[in-house]
């Protein structure tokens, strides 16, 4: 049987250039709603893509109005067991300019209006307290920085990841805040995959690119929101994902599966 790997795609990688351009469409019905994929293969490994903000390049889909429980639930009815995320930050570190990437190891989240976990109603009975100690797979984090060490692609890892509920950017006060409680870049749609993901026995790793510094960093007011243009990255990205994907080993190795076993 082929590993099946999935990749999520978001601001600054919005199409499939990963699995081809022959990748075949995949309509996934599920209890939260259809899902569309991308089908394709890499050496010998399935592949399976999705755009969470929609496809040709629209975004139509923004990140409070994602169904993040279909998406990750189509998934593990794939018999996905593992899911490559990219994250478009805003970072809150000077070292961490535009354009750098970077790992994800820690997150604290400020989501406050989206379902968050697949354990609702019923399901609530039967006391899913997964562990989120380590919300990021630790084997997956360790094969992209082995990856980029090959590639010569420079990565920042365990980087703390505050998620915010969105569409609005976040004000400067936010940010400083963010700051004191150890966030090292902001975004709105990686925890709650990670927690879903996690509920689910599925490992989750994810990406981070530098769009912009976050409000209130540099002092340049308006300017600080000019995103970087990612197409600069797309390459990098691409050689990147295609390493890790060959690198992963067909059996994993860490506890994910472990700790979603909850109490």
């Amino acid at each position: 049987m082929k590993e099946k790997i999935g990749i999520i795609g978001g601001t600054g990688i919005q199409n499939s250039l990963l699995i081809g351009e022959d990748a075949q469409g995949v309509t996934v019905n599920t209890p939260y709603g259809s899902v569309h994929l991308l089908k394709g293969a890499l050496k010998k490994k399935e592949i399976y893509f999705l755009n969470r903000h929609g496809y040709d390049n629209a975004h139509t889909i923004l990140p409070h109005c994602v169904n993040y429980q279909a998406n990750i639930y189509a998934f593990s009815s794939l018999g996905v067991e593992r899911i490559i995320g990219t994250a478009a930050v805003g970072s809150l570190r000077a070292d961490f300019q535009p354009g750098s990437l970077g790992v994800l190891g820690q997150f604290i989240d400020f989501t406050k209006g989206r379902k968050s976990s697949f354990y609702q109603g019923a399901l609530l009975e039967q006391g899913k307290f997964v562990n989120m100690t380590y919300p990021y797979c630790p084997e997956m984090n360790q094969c992209f920085l082995g990856a980029g060490k090959k590639l010569g692609i420079p990565l920042v890892g365990d980087l703390v990841y505050v998620c915010t509920e969105g569409p609005r950017f976040e004000t400067a006060a936010e940010i400083k805040a963010f700051g004191i409680l150890g966030g090292d870049v902001v975004g709105m749609t990686s925890a709650t995959e990670a927690i879903l993901c996690r509920e689910l026995g599925i490992c989750y790793a994810s990406l981070a690119m530098s769009m912009n510094m976050a409000a209130g960093t540099t002092g340049e007011g308006e300017k600080e929101i000019v995103c970087f243009d990612m197409a600069r990255l797309e390459e990098k990205i691409i050689a990147l994902l295609t390493q890790v994907i060959m690198d992963l080993s067909a059996v994993r190795q860490c506890g994910c599966r472990q700790w979603s076993q909850g109490v």
